[in-house]
């Protein structure tokens, strides 16, 4: 086993904070709340758009730290 830098264990886990830039935030923001004006499933169809568009930025960020991860034992190996 290789030694573990202090800065990787700093970064544990800090992946699994959604991280949207705040001008996508803004366009998401936005389509969700044309959503929410349409009559019936509206309201459910601006939650599904959120949520959808969280989990993408969490898949995302998770790809990453598996690449990272798998890089760290590449050098270490």
């Amino acid at each position: 086993m290789g030694v573990v830098c202090p800065v990787e264990v700093e970064q544990f886990g800090q992946w699994m904070i959604p991280r949207i830039a705040t001008e996508d935030q803004l366009k998401i923001e936005v389509m969700a709340r044309r959503l929410e004006i349409t009559e019936n499933v509206g309201p459910l169809a601006a939650t599904l758009y959120r949520s959808w568009n969280l989990q993408q930025a969490l898949l995302q960020q998770a790809t990453n730290e598996i690449a990272r991860l798998e890089l760290l034992l590449i050098r270490n190996n």
